[in-house]
């Protein structure tokens, strides 16, 4: 009869242990097929820019993930900093700065040679990508030192900075 006993404790142990083991997998999965499903999502973010600074005009938040660049980033244009509420330095990244305008034109008096204007614009609309999360804080912009010396600084915004926090109301 004890021999019986054990015999039943042992496989109750291993059941309600094999139940643990498979509900905590099972819900760890899930975290990871969220957290996965979370992570393959892009925020467009629709900007304008101006002498007064950097301003959202729309976003959406669409499946996909972010491409990796396979050229080195830029040094000179308009940085911009992304923030987590879990990472102050979630994604960063230069572009081109969009106030700025490269043209090119065939020289008229050298058939086949091109000439290079760059122009100042008072406004620009531009788009750009960034990886969502969910916690997703603020998007800063700032300009890099590296600016045409032919262009007046005054003209162009120092910093600005946008909340992004609303974002996660989008996606749910």
């Amino acid at each position: 009869m004890y021999n019986r006993l054990l015999d039943m404790r042992f496989w109750l142990v291993t059941i309600v242990s094999g139940i643990l083991f498979l509900s905590l997998a099972f819900s760890t999965a899930l975290a990871e097929t969220n957290r996965a499903q979370l992570a393959d999502k892009i925020v467009f973010l629709h900007l304008q820019i101006d002498n007064s600074g950097v301003s959202l005009i729309d976003s959406r938040v669409v499946d996909g993930k972010l491409k990796v660049e396979k050229i080195a980033s830029r040094r000179d244009g308009l940085s911009l900093k992304v923030e987590a509420t879990d990472d102050l330095n979630y994604y960063s990244k230069v572009v081109e700065n969009p106030l700025i305008k490269r043209y090119e034109y065939e020289d008229p008096d050298n058939a086949g040679q091109l000439i290079t204007k760059l122009v100042m614009l008072e406004e620009a609309e531009f788009w750009i990508r960034v990886p969502y999360k969910a916690d997703l804080q603020t998007i800063s912009f700032s300009l890099t030192d590296n600016q045409p010396e032919s262009f007046s600084k005054d003209r162009m915004p120092i910093e600005s900075v946008i909340d992004l926090s609303f974002l996660a109301d989008e996606v749910k």
